[in-house]
């Protein structure tokens, strides 16, 4: 009669046995490339949870670390523009900052080698068939759909409608103003630091992100006029798209039709 210890002890033994076969796996798929090597996946379901450890390329980084560790605590560490990540549940990442490596991955003569993990994408496909979703000849007549709306003219006007919106941000937000070492006005704390003469305190960098992202869909997508306020939240922006005063006239047309 098996005891329950000793169940537990032979589950234990099979779990850490799978973990491993899963872990050289991983390392396998990416033929050992120098990088970091974890128990958790920051990209699987626990991963999001736990929070970053100490030592954190060693043990656990946490979700966002390339953005918290930036450039020189990740591969500056490594010593290498590419690291790889692999953990015990079979993920495989590669991470880099090689811009030769990056233009060969987005080429579509990757695709072969670098195939979209579709599995991972399915709660998408609760909006229906699209290209995030979509690989092999799917995803080409899904391309071919989508290819006219996404023109070189539409590139162009994109990258100057986005000059304009950045200038109108910083026009006005006051930033050259602000950091003038003459400028007196008050400054609000923000979690106990106070921001230096001449500098400026985001605390929310997606406030401004989310802002400009949407003036560039307004402006460039929908050709709809889009004007950059001062310390305006999202939420009151998309709210004032919904005032027909904004519209073009074709819109408001089609809105009360």
């Amino acid at each position: 009669m098996i005891s329950s210890l000793e169940w537990i002890l032979y589950l234990s033994g099979a779990l850490v046995v799978l973990g491993y076969w899963r872990f050289r796996k991983a390392v396998n798929m990416v033929s050992n490339f120098p990088g970091m090597r974890l128990l958790v996946s920051p990209m699987s379901p626990p991963g999001l949870l736990l929070p970053a450890l100490p030592f954190p390329l060693w043990t656990y980084p946490g979700f966002s670390f390339p953005w918290e560790l930036k450039h020189a605590g990740l591969f500056g560490i490594f010593k290498c523009d590419t690291v790889s990540l692999c953990a015990a549940d079979g993920r495989a990442i590669l991470f880099t900052a090689d811009v030769p490596f990056i233009t060969k991955m987005s080429s579509y003569a990757s695709r072969e080698t670098f195939p979209k993990p579709v599995d991972e994408y399915k709660v998408l496909s609760y909006l229906g068939s699209n290209l995030v979703i979509c690989e092999g000849e799917a995803w080409r007549r899904q391309r071919r759909i989508g290819a006219p709306a996404f023109s070189k003219g539409m590139f162009e006007r994109l990258w100057l409608d986005m000059r304009d919106i950045v200038r109108e941000m910083v026009e006005q937000e006051r930033w050259h103003a602000r950091t003038d070492l003459h400028f007196d006005e008050a400054v609000t704390p923000y979690r106990g630091y106070t921001p230096k003469r001449g500098e400026i305190l985001v605390p929310h960098i997606v406030d401004l992100t989310l802002r400009m992202a949407l003036a560039a869909i307004a402006r460039a997508g929908f050709g709809m006029d889009f004007t950059w306020e001062a310390e305006e939240s999202f939420t009151r922006v998309c709210q004032g798209f919904g005032n027909p005063q904004r519209w073009h006239w074709w819109l408001v047309v089609l809105h009360y039709s």
